[in-house]
């Protein structure tokens, strides 16, 4: 609610200048005035269900139809996909790869090391050593949520090429690029 609240007034701001300013300006604004409150601690609150998050994900897409002077109703995966942004639900996910990766490559501080084991496993037919997450299994909907369960199981299905990323931005990049891949979308 107050996330949600924050944004909107955010969207006011946005909307008094809208057809002054270009888009290129108005996305700027965006990524001051409302990214920050998508992201800041996105990788805890992020896995609610969409009934929690539906306010939030209605106020990025009108704020995205605001930057690009679209009618209400028109599509905003185009605009995702042009800006290059990520929509909510894959913020939440995009921070728990930076998680994994940063895990992987020991730049957690210790306190957060301990969430997620790390094992090295040589497949029979592959030739060279491929390194996962130990997954873990759980019983009830809350724990399915705890980065040490999903977190294993989303970094399992990345691609190769994005895990073995020499360097965070490298990671990042090939990240992003990746989910806006799956906005079905191009531009």
């Amino acid at each position: 609610m107050y996330i949600s609240s924050k944004i909107s007034k955010s969207i006011g701001i946005l909307n008094k200048p809208k057809y002054t300013l270009s888009c290129d300006i108005l996305h700027i604004l965006y990524n001051s005035l409302i990214q920050p409150y998508l992201s800041y601690c996105n990788i805890l609150w992020g896995g609610a269900n969409k009934i929690t998050l539906y306010r939030l994900i209605c106020l990025q897409k009108r704020a995205f139809r605001l930057i690009s002077h679209s009618q209400y109703n028109s599509p905003s995966s185009p605009f995702f996909v042009r800006l290059p942004i990520l929509k909510l639900c894959d913020i939440h996910l995009y921070q728990i790869y930076q998680y994994m990766y940063k895990a992987k490559n020991h730049l957690l501080p210790s306190s957060c090391s301990h969430h997620t084991l790390f094992t090295n496993v040589t497949h029979r037919f592959v030739f060279r050593e491929v390194s996962l997450f130990n997954t873990m299994s759980c019983r009830t909907q809350l724990r399915s949520k705890y980065i040490g369960v999903i977190g294993p199981k989303l970094w399992n299905d990345l691609p190769f090429y994005i895990q073995s990323s020499v360097s965070l931005p490298t990671f990042k990049k090939r990240c992003v690029n990746h989910m806006l891949k799956n906005y079905g979308v191009s531009v």
